[in-house]
């Protein structure tokens, strides 16, 4: 990667033709050794991380791991992009075409055990803290945000989710319930006071 940028490779690529990604998206979605240097070289070398291709943001696909369980989702990765200025959330528009494999941002950094102050920086960038994701997804994507925090424990971020005015009624898509209903589950050993 490092040859082909001094030897002049346009960074400033138009998306692919046959799959609509950018060179960033491919980076990120790489399985190489070296996934967060390569992507710190493009970022350096003038990638533009807000290019989106159709499907996932680049920050949900960082979170993403392939079918295969080979690529690893990197806190890092979003940590950097989101920094950058990278998408948080799919467009309206778009969530049509994507809500059968979608998850919130917010459910992907709870899933991964992403410290508390990375989770607070994303919702205060503008992540979607209200929305289920798909119902075809696992239980992680069904939840709100409010709904997968209490489920896995993750009370402060709960508590903080509330302060921001989330809907505390909103239904999970599919197998699932309100906010009260997974605290009250006891497969989740929820706290009487939250």
């Amino acid at each position: 990667v490092e040859l082909l940028i001094r030897r002049g490779a346009q960074i400033e690529s138009l998306p692919c033709p046959e799959d609509g990604k950018t060179m960033l998206h491919s980076a990120v979605g790489s399985l190489s050794k070296d996934r967060e240097k390569i992507v710190e070289l493009l970022l350096q070398s003038g990638a533009d991380c807000t290019m989106e291709y159709g499907g996932h943001t680049i920050l949900e696909s960082v979170l993403s791991v392939d079918g295969e369980g080979r690529k690893r989702p990197s806190l890092q990765l979003f940590s950097r992009l989101l920094a950058s200025g990278a998408q948080l959330n799919v467009p309206t528009e778009r969530l049509p075409k994507v809500r059968d494999w979608w998850a919130p941002v917010a459910n992907r950094l709870l899933s991964l055990g992403a410290p508390d102050a990375l989770i607070y920086q994303t919702i205060q960038a503008g992540a979607d803290i209200d929305s289920p994701g798909s119902k075809y997804s696992g239980w992680l994507s069904h939840s709100t945000p409010l709904q997968y925090a209490i489920k896995t424990g993750r009370l402060e971020i709960a508590r903080h989710l509330l302060t921001r005015g989330v809907d505390i009624n909103a239904p999970a898509v599919g197998p699932g319930g309100t906010a009260l209903q997974a605290a009250c589950d006891p497969a989740y050993n929820v706290e009487v006071t939250l």
